[in-house]
This record gives structure tokens, sequence and C-alpha cells, in this order.
């Protein structure tokens, strides 16, 4: 686990200086959720963490307690993707922070009663009941963009000549969105610093939300 300077890189040990902290599920979730803090101008009031991917997101829980200026964190949240199961991904989630001694959850998107503080929420991603990731919900925001077909045409072509299934479906046919647009080198995050998913949809509602209410 990285105890570098910069907390962008996962299990970064710098220490805390906002009292509202966000924990995120990697590299790609890291520079998605900065775009959409600065979108809703909340950048200066919410601190953001790359937990790593899991299992490092759960060891990385187990430490922050630890980190300096963890002691005035009044609000936690934290995010991370359904996968294949979103109940045994919000099982996982709790049973992490039930180990780290943090508040639990009951439910998605429902945030702890202190004491003890801090008053803690946790988010999966698309969201608590389908199973995906980050780039299912990004592809469900990108509805109607012209460019849907193209990339559903060249992931059908790779399947045909592959004869096997994507391994990560949505993770495909959203960097294939990103390779067709003006900078097609972009990583995820920086695709969503760029504008390249509408903020506007409704189906980024309910995270916005869930940041809003951090």
């Amino acid at each position: 686990m990285s105890k570098s300077g910069d907390v962008s890189q996962p299990g970064s040990r710098e220490p805390i200086h906002y009292g509202t902290l966000l924990v995120v599920e990697g590299r790609d979730m890291f520079g998605f959720f900065l775009a959409l803090l600065k979108e809703l101008g909340l950048q200066n009031r919410v601190e953001v963490r790359n937990g790593g991917g899991v299992p490092d997101l759960y060891n990385y829980l187990a430490v922050l307690p630890l980190v300096t200026g963890f002691d005035a964190v009044t609000s936690l949240g934290v995010v991370c993707d359904c996968e294949t199961d979103p109940v045994t991904a919000f099982r996982d989630l709790c049973n992490s922070l039930r180990r780290a001694g943090l508040a639990v959850p009951t439910a998605v998107m429902q945030p702890t009663v202190p004491p003890p503080l801090p008053r803690l929420q946790v988010a999966l991603l698309p969201d608590a009941t389908s199973p995906g990731m980050l780039e299912t919900l990004l592809w469900r925001s990108l509805l109607g963009h012209p460019f849907l077909p193209c990339v559903e045409q060249y992931l059908a072509c790779i399947r045909q000549q592959t004869g096997q299934p994507l391994a990560y479906e949505d993770k495909s046919r959203i960097y294939s969105y990103i390779a067709g647009r003006e900078q097609p080198w972009l990583l995820l995050g920086q695709a969503a610093h760029a504008r390249y998913f509408p903020w506007s949809s409704s189906v980024f509602d309910e995270i916005k939300s869930f940041l809003q209410n951090l």
C-alpha cells in the first residue's frame, strides 16, 4: 500500500485536511469523482482518496483511522463497484468497515447516526441493485449518443472474431467511446474532466445527491 504524498495514488497516508472525506475504489473512480465534485461546486468541501481496487480498498479502510487528521473527519463516504452482485458487494464493504472499527450503515445511501463519528454513508455503482460498475453508469448516461451504435458494432465484431464474450462489457464500451472522441488517449477520469459524459443526465442524480448529503 502506497504511502506516497500523491493522494491520487492508492492508499495515500498524506494528512487529511477536510472534515468530509470520500474514499473510492481505484484510479478511474478517483478521477471521476473529482470531476463530479467540481461540477457540483463541492471540490473545496470534500476530500477524495483513492483506496485502490478491492481488496486493497478494504485494507485501506482498516488503516484510515490512523491517518493524521482523521480524528477531525465528521462525515465519511465510501464508494465501490457492485461487480456481479450488489448484495455481496455491500456485505463485504460493511464487513471491512466493521473490522476497521468504523460505523456500519444498514443500507446503501443510508447514513449512520452518530455517535460514533464519523457519520458514514456508502454508495454502490452503478446503483444499489444492479450488477456492474462505474462504466455501467457512464454508459447509461450516453443513451442516445450517435457514437453508441458504432461502439456496439465494433464490439460485436470483436466477439465474432474471438468467439468469446468480452471480459468487461461496459469498460470496453466506455473506452471505445472515448477512443472516438477528440482526445482518444484520455483515461476515464480525464474524460470526465473533459466533459465527455453529460452531467445533466438523470442517471447521475442519485450519486449527486449522495455527494451533496455527505
